[in-house]
């Protein structure tokens, strides 16, 4: 499996795919193609339950490809429910303070970093061959924390959130941030495209890697030439554009 938090350490670009669909043939599929990530979609997916979220996750493995999962809210059980069954990561929408920032924070990592209950029995454990103090290192080590800037109070409080210790991405929603400003769906509005850049510029001044919905290969190239690079489409869109493909639309 690739090694996403290193790649994006060294600032490299990856592109991922939101599986809002819960089939464990599609995120075996998206590997095939060369994809390196899936985000397993419990806020917007169709079915978000802790049996859809662990075969998506066996499916990722198996496969090797990069599971993270994007959580319906900010809570401690949200957070650690994936964590525990293998996701390497989490990605958390609508974090618009410090303090929702050092919450997700908290929940992901074990302590000293953060809060995390320990279970050496799950699959984060290796269902209780890997214990002690070593495997909670190794976890924070490699649990990769996106948070979601998306609205004007993220935007007015991002300084604050990115100075939150444990953040590796800052990934902005086009979509929910055109709403936020007053320009539903036109994400390629003059305010929206300008929010979008302070966002990035700040975000890259702070260190940390900046990630974006992207709705094409031209879409992609272009985001990763601001300065991008977590780039994430949608299982849906592509299967749409597979099917115009294949009636000649």
């Amino acid at each position: 499996m690739r090694n996403l938090k290193h790649d994006l350490k060294a600032s490299r670009p990856v592109l991922g795919v939101f599986m809002a669909i819960p089939s464990p043939q599609l995120v075996e599929v998206v590997a095939l193609e060369g994809f390196d990530f899936v985000i397993i979609d419990e806020e917007h997916g169709s079915s978000p339950s802790s049996g859809a979220t662990e075969s998506l996750v066996l499916s990722a493995y198996a496969s090797s490809i990069y599971p993270i999962v994007r959580v319906p809210c900010a809570s401690r059980w949200a957070i650690l429910r994936p964590l525990d069954l293998g996701a390497k990561g989490v990605q958390v929408p609508l974090v618009c303070t410090r303090e929702d920032a050092q919450a997700v924070v908290g929940f992901a990592k074990y302590p000293p970093l953060g809060t995390r209950g320990a279970a050496f029995s799950t699959r984060m454990g290796r269902y209780g061959l890997d214990t002690g103090p070593q495997a909670l290192q190794r976890a924070n080590e490699e649990s990769l924390v996106i948070v979601h800037v998306e609205n004007r109070q993220g935007m007015d409080n991002l300084d604050e959130i990115l100075r939150v210790p444990g953040i590796d991405v800052v990934f902005i929603g086009p979509t929910d941030l055109s709403v936020s400003l007053g320009h539903p769906g036109e994400t390629d509005h003059p305010v929206v495209k300008e929010a979008i850049e302070t966002i990035l510029g700040k975000t890259m001044g702070a260190n940390l890697q900046a990630g974006i919905y992207v709705t094409g290969p031209g879409d992609a190239a272009r985001r990763h030439e601001q300065g991008f690079t977590y780039l994430a489409t949608g299982i849906a869109g592509l299967v749409m554009k597979g099917c115009r493909w294949m009636l000649g639309r």
